[in-house]
């Protein structure tokens, strides 16, 4: 197996097999992480690269669907959710709910669970919502982040 990764504001790439039969069904489980995240933010989908703008003392919420696109279940799912600001001195932001989501046991194969966080920033400026992903598989864990949404919080 051959990858190949572009860079740029979506993320992509090719990957290549030899010598080995695949039908159409295994290849589109190759093309799909172990757990499919969608962002919501305010009910709207969020789409990577995508600018947002929200106002200072606007109820940000953010909705994450996680599916499960593996055939077998992964046990001790955990995600985490955090609004930071850049660096420009004094920052603020208010929220409601857990920053992160246990799922004890297992997420079935085909499964879904959403984790709603609100925020509400209170001073303007730049700010990025992190989103870390973790899960056991097979007696191994398994983490990653995905790509940082960034806002931008006007008066």
């Amino acid at each position: 197996i051959q990858w190949a990764f572009t860079e740029g504001a979506i993320r992509g790439g090719d990957v290549s097999v030899a010598g080995v039969y695949w039908s159409s069904c295994m290849l589109e489980m190759v093309r799909r992480p172990p757990l499919a995240t969608t962002v919501f933010i305010n009910a709207k989908e969020y789409k990577e690269g995508e600018d947002v703008e929200a106002r200072v003392g606007e109820r940000l919420q953010v909705r994450l669907s996680v599916q499960n696109c593996l055939l077998e279940p992964v046990e001790d799912c955990r995600l985490l959710v955090k609004l930071d600001q850049e660096s420009s001195g004094v920052s603020s932001v208010g929220y409601t709910g857990s920053p992160g989501l246990f799922i004890p046991g297992n997420l079935g194969a085909g499964s879904q669970v959403d984790h709603l966080h609100t925020f509400l920033p209170l001073s303007p400026g730049q700010y990025s919502i992190l989103v870390s992903i973790s899960l056991r598989f097979r007696c191994k864990i398994y983490s990653w982040r995905l790509p940082n949404l960034n806002l931008d919080i006007l008066l």
